[in-house]
């Protein structure tokens, strides 16, 4: 055995060595020292970052590696010239992930003022947004006086009616570092007075949080384990009242609540009796955390990667979007073994995992969720639904009393922040997995004719708000449904011949169009979205991916769905 295969064999698990990484990751003041050292055992994704500047972003590109490997990518950087009329020369930036505007604003303090720094901007972010669909993020002035208030005003003026552009905010970094954030020293040597430690923070804010929001979806649960993980002590040994809440597992408790009431969802694994949990969230009214806060409880002495798979399997989710927060490394060793698709984080140490929570990667929304608080709630019903249809002598007479009800809107651009998130988020029932970015989506209303349907849901246990997606184009006498999207919370209710077929009988009316063709892909989850594709036109998928055609409508639909009770209504 080689000297380098033997150290390969003596690393420990990636999860394991990633909560090594945890404290000079998450330090107050990281160290460039201590981050230089950290090399990555994993595989890391390569995304490209071209950055728009009039004034330096090297300093923090040249400090984002370690941060970047956390988060499992590296990124290549490309640069404009420093250009003050921002022209968006950067070579090969045509292909580039994401769009970095990177500007000194004090340079045109003396050229613009009132609405003109908002106009300008706004034009050349549109002109930018004409030559690539990729995310936009803009940073704005890291200052608190009526000059720099005016500016973020201007700058948030003109990036918000830019679709699939971002306002990154320097002003709570500038508010935690005080007198730090600057050294005016450096002005001088290095054409920039950002602080030594204000630009690691900077790169780690972008690198942890900016740029795997850009370019991948939100986690979907946070799954905690109990003893000394959400607080201090071990409740089979110390009972309810013996338990310690430290300041510290008060604040990550806290964070959690934050959390879930953002969309993401809550679920406990933690190897203790069902009943002692019970009676822990009963009595412990100091916590934080309440029963009503989880989406799921895999409370037993199973293995965590077992609870993991309950996890999953109850809130409909693929187990990549899953962190487990867990203090004890034996049991992230096993949840890394047996799915190393999910992300561990060792809670050990309260304020290193708060920390975590609050800058880690996968946690911010790139897009802002509509539905978020809606989905715990829903879950619920969906459980009590559940329930009702197994013990239901006729489930679709069952489905009546529920006052089911669905709404449609047609080409409803205002919808385009929802209809990127189930195409980037949906995986069950995602037939073409396109995966289309807010640019993208707005561009697709240009067009005339039939663009895109969105579907609403709800019923008497629950509204679950948009829930569905359709894309469409024309060829010849077919009409294309080039992207067909399901949340899964809307599953399992027999109502996915009604959504997409009202849906295609709508788009259809606006066209001559007397056939059907729908997009399909073969992606590692999607198999229900096929499935549904194959059983609605009654012949089999020939090829992993492509078009499958029928005649519009197929024989007995309006049969068929005249039998759903459920009401019908368009906006």
């Amino acid at each position: 055995m080689t000297g380098s295969t033997e150290a390969a064999a003596a690393r420990p698990p990636a999860a394991i060595e990633k909560a090594q990484w945890q404290a000079p990751i998450f330090a107050p003041r990281p160290r460039r020292m201590e981050l230089a050292a950290l090399q990555p055992s994993w595989p890391l994704t390569s995304i490209s970052v071209a950055v728009h500047r009039n004034t330096p972003f090297e300093y923090i590109a040249q400090a984002m590696p370690a941060f970047l490997a956390y988060a499992g990518m590296r990124a290549d950087f490309r640069y404009s010239d420093y250009d003050d009329s921002l022209q968006f020369r950067v070579d090969e930036a045509d292909d580039a992930d994401v769009h970095v505007v990177w500007l000194d604003f004090e340079r045109y303090r003396a050229h613009l003022e009132g609405t003109a720094l908002a106009d300008w901007l706004g034009e050349r972010l549109r002109q930018l947004r004409q030559t690539t669909d990729a995310p936009l993020l803009v940073a704005n002035q890291a200052g608190k006086d009526t000059q720099a208030n005016a500016v973020n005003q201007a700058v948030e003026s003109a990036v918000a009616p830019v679709p699939g552009a971002r306002v990154y905010d320097r002003r709570p970094l500038l508010g935690a570092l005080g007198d730090a954030f600057l050294d005016k020293r450096l002005a001088g040597i290095g054409a920039t007075s950002l602080s030594g430690l204000a630009t690691l923070l900077t790169a780690r804010d972008l690198g942890l949080r900016w740029f795997p929001a850009a370019v991948r979806p939100r986690l979907k649960c946070i799954a905690v384990d109990f003893d000394n993980t959400l607080y201090a002590g071990v409740l089979g040994e110390d009972g309810p009242v013996g338990l310690t809440l430290t300041p510290a597992h008060a604040a990550l408790q806290e964070r959690l609540v934050a959390l879930s009431r953002e969309g993401i969802l809550l679920a406990a694994v933690s190897k203790n009796e069902a009943a002692d949990v019970e009676r822990l969230l009963a009595e412990r009214g100091d916590f934080p955390v309440r029963h009503e806060h989880f989406a799921h409880m895999a409370v037993s002495w199973e293995s965590k990667s077992a609870g993991l798979a309950r996890i999953a399997d109850s809130l409909r989710i693929g187990l990549d979007a899953i962190v487990l927060v867990d203090d004890n490394p034996g049991e992230i060793a096993e949840v890394a073994a047996a799915m190393p698709m999910v992300r561990c984080v060792h809670g050990v140490d309260p304020e290193l995992a708060l920390a975590e929570l609050t800058i880690g990667p996968d946690l911010l929304a790139w897009t802002g969720d509509e539905t978020a608080g809606l989905r715990a709630a829903d879950l619920e019903a969906a459980k009590a639904r559940q329930r009702a249809v197994a013990e239901a002598a006729d489930p679709l007479a069952y489905l009546g009393t529920l006052d089911t009800r669905l709404v449609f809107a047609l080409n409803p651009r205002g919808h385009l922040a929802r209809m990127h998130e189930l195409s980037g988020k949906t995986n069950q029932f995602n037939l073409a997995l396109k995966r289309l970015g807010e640019a993208a989506l707005d561009r697709w209303f240009d067009k005339p004719g039939p663009r895109a349907v969105t579907i609403q849901l709800a019923d008497r246990l629950s509204d679950s708000g948009i829930v569905g997606m359709m894309l469409f184009d024309t060829e010849g006498d077919t009409l294309r449904v080039e992207e067909l999207c399901i949340s899964c919370r809307a599953l399992g209710r027999g109502l996915e011949d009604l959504m997409i077929a009202t849906a295609i009988t709508a788009a259809m009316k606006q066209t001559d169009c007397s056939s059907v063709a729908f997009a399909f892909a073969t992606g590692p989850r999607n198999r229900p979205a096929r499935d549904w594709l194959v059983g609605f036109s009654g012949r089999p998928l020939d090829a992993p991916q492509g078009t499958h055609r029928l005649v519009w409508p197929p024989a007995g639909l309006d049969e068929r769905l005249s039998a759903i009770p459920v009401t019908v209504d368009w906006q």
